[in-house]
């Protein structure tokens, strides 16, 4: 029994390239998340915030495909990569979307354009306001004298 074709990607037939390949990153960042999961450094945080160590073989897998697909253009495994992203993206926005302690907006705030209110206006009148304003009007950072400290 021969062994199934896999999908080549080609450039003579575009249909059959993922619609989500754009989901794809870069092979190296799959290797540099392997290398941050598996650190010294990623374990203990690991284990400090979820009190468990995580799973870091589906960033090496995600890797070795990674490469499969630049080197020979087997779709097969940027369907595998991008199916994992899939899962990534749906825990991050499940996690976000749980948080109840934001609302969120649908639309913004009816007074997002109102003037400013007078602590606003007034913290312009700041030593730093001054010192930037002196910058950019002049291209030079002095300070002005009455904000200079020698100490002797």
């Amino acid at each position: 029994m021969a062994a199934p074709k896999e999908k080549r990607m080609t450039t003579s037939s575009p249909e059959d390239t993922p619609e989500d390949l754009w989901m794809l990153r870069p092979c190296e960042i799959y290797l540099e998340e392997f290398s941050d999961c598996s650190s010294v450094k990623g374990r203990f945080h690991q284990y400090y915030t979820g009190g468990c160590y995580d799973d870091c073989e589906r960033w090496q897998q995600d890797y070795k495909q990674c490469l499969k697909f630049r080197k020979t253009g087997d779709v097969s495994a940027a369907e595998s990569i991008i199916e994992h992203e899939k899962e990534r993206r749906a825990a991050r926005l499940e996690a976000a979307r749980g948080n109840d302690v934001w609302e969120y907006r649908s639309t913004p705030p009816a007074d997002w354009n109102a003037p400013m209110k007078d602590w606003v206006k007034e913290r312009k009148d700041t030593v730093l306001a001054r010192v930037q304003a002196q910058k950019e009007s002049t291209g030079t950072m002095s300070a002005p004298d009455s904000a200079r400290c020698v100490v002797s």
